[in-house]
């Protein structure tokens, strides 16, 4: 899943494509871009260049211009002719392009900010809030899943902010999800946190099937869109470049144990910031997906509509065999 952008829009974000495409120039000893483009098409349709192992960038030939891919980025640029002769330019000032770069608002700073000042608040109409639930390893037998911790932010708040909720409200909270007049967030939440949040509180089929009714599941939506599962962790690098704190629920459940049997209120502190940047990744993405309304997959556009966010992020009136409930946090899915 990539971002598309043209040479123009870039000069507007923080980025580091320039750095990743100047690096190997450098690493090419061809200090021109249109010198560096004629020695990759003159071997290789498309050529991909690798740092430690993992694919930094790719160029791929086309017949009027190129294709510049990214990879770390996720950016995807369609150059032009006039295109490739502007950034030829550009790249021979690098301390003025740095000095541009460096000017310039990243993706995830300005989509917090319009945030801030109240952009996307609302959903035809109506509120919403995203949130997140860390739990006891996961099986397919989601009623034994036993809550830990909670977070969440909220959109019909006056000034909405990360929230932790406290064991003691579980059960007030749960209620608060019932009643809520908006939508409810998050990740894979239809088939896992929504079920499980009720079930820790004692409550019934009838109550998650109002929950998963007010629910816009991102993870469904993007499965709707590419027919593929696509997880919380690969969707915010690429669209947002944001990444979770832990690299696998392994190392989330080794925090628990570490509280539970030794008091260590470190453990517990990391815990909550784990939960809590999940929440800001899952937000963020969303945002995105809000503010461009576009994603952009294996060369292919997808364009979708506010209403098809909504309408394409639920699963209604469909029961899901235990084999296809799939946990948010395990690490073999991130």
């Amino acid at each position: 899943m990539y971002k598309r952008f043209s040479i123009q829009q870039l000069t507007t974000i923080q980025t580091s494509v320039f750095d990743h495409l100047g690096e190997i120039m450098r690493k090419e000893q061809i200090p021109l871009f249109k010198k560096f483009l004629r020695n990759c098409h003159s071997i290789w349709h498309t050529t991909t260049y690798f740092k430690s192992g993992n694919p930094l960038f790719r160029i791929i030939k086309k017949t009027h211009g190129c294709t510049l891919i990214d990879e770390v980025e996720k950016v995807e640029i369609h150059c032009s002719e006039d295109d490739v002769s502007t950034l030829h330019s550009m790249m021979k000032n690098s301390k003025k392009l740095k000095a541009m770069n460096k000017k310039n608002k990243s993706i995830m700073d300005t989509l917090r900010e319009d945030f801030q000042w109240w952009k996307h608040h609302r959903i035809n109409g109506k509120p919403y809030l995203v949130y997140d639930i860390e739990t006891t390893y996961a099986t397919n037998d989601l009623s034994q899943c036993k809550w830990i911790i909670w977070y969440v932010i909220d959109t019909s708040k006056e000034n909405p902010k990360f929230q932790y909720v406290w064991p003691d409200d579980y059960t007030k909270f749960f209620n608060y999800l019932l009643q809520y007049d908006g939508y409810i967030i998050w990740w894979n939440q239809i088939w896992f946190d929504n079920p499980v949040t009720a079930y820790n509180a004692g409550g019934t089929q009838e109550q998650i099937d109002i929950l998963n009714e007010k629910s816009i599941d991102p993870f469904l939506f993007l499965q709707h869109l590419t027919g593929k599962r696509i997880w919380l962790n690969r969707a915010s690098q690429a669209l947002v470049w944001v990444k979770k704190t832990l690299e696998s629920w392994a190392e989330a459940e080794v925090l628990y144990n570490r509280y539970l049997n030794e008091w260590d209120e470190s453990a517990m502190k990391e815990l909550k910031k784990y939960c809590r940047n999940d929440v800001k990744m899952t937000l963020l993405t969303f945002l995105y997906l809000m503010e461009y309304l576009s994603i952009y997959r294996e060369g292919e556009q997808n364009d979708f509509t506010l209403e098809d966010l909504v309408t394409k992020s639920q699963k209604k009136n469909k029961k899901t065999p235990d084999s296809e409930i799939v946990p948010t946090d395990w690490g073999v899915l991130l």
